[in-house]
């Protein structure tokens, strides 16, 4: 091998070509379809909707629940005004369980109806403006944080 050869620098990584041809970079940084959006946010809507009724299942329920919990995280990023909104939401979903267990049925009280209209206009925001992968990233933290209860109950 010659000398010259044998002192040539490898190329740094941040130079190198990736075998993906940097698709991953631009799907970290695309906004959901407005397809996408749609779906998740009536999905959110419905749910809420069918609570107000009183004909929402544990499953409508467990889909708000965790809707208000990915976005409490993604709201840890926009400030203490965004994260008092979705604390105000995690409240009301808490309560809107203790008389689903209490009861059998599920219902709103005056702080749910107060609070949980602002929380989701505040998802639909983060649907629009964060990235699927940034949502997958908070959700990751959700379940991190739940493993983390479960494990010092």
């Amino acid at each position: 091998m010659r000398r010259a050869a044998a002192r040539q620098k490898p190329e740094p990584a941040k130079y190198r070509k990736r075998s993906d041809g940097g698709l991953i970079a631009i799907g970290r940084s695309s906004n959901f379809s407005e397809h996408e959006f749609a779906v998740l946010s009536n999905e959110a809507r419905m749910a809420w909707h069918r609570l107000q009724t009183g004909d929402a299942t544990t499953a409508d329920y467990d889909a708000l629940v965790m809707a208000v919990n990915v976005t409490k995280v993604m709201a840890e990023g926009f400030g203490p005004a965004a994260v008092d909104v979705m604390e105000h939401a995690q409240m009301a979903m808490y309560e809107i369980g203790q008389r689903y267990r209490r009861s059998g049925r599920f219902g709103v009280d005056a702080f749910a109806l107060k609070h949980m209209p602002d929380a989701l206009d505040f998802h639909d925001e983060c649907l629009r403006n964060c990235t699927p992968w940034q949502m997958t990233r908070a959700l990751e933290t959700v379940y991190a944080r739940l493993e983390r209860v479960r494990s010092q109950a």
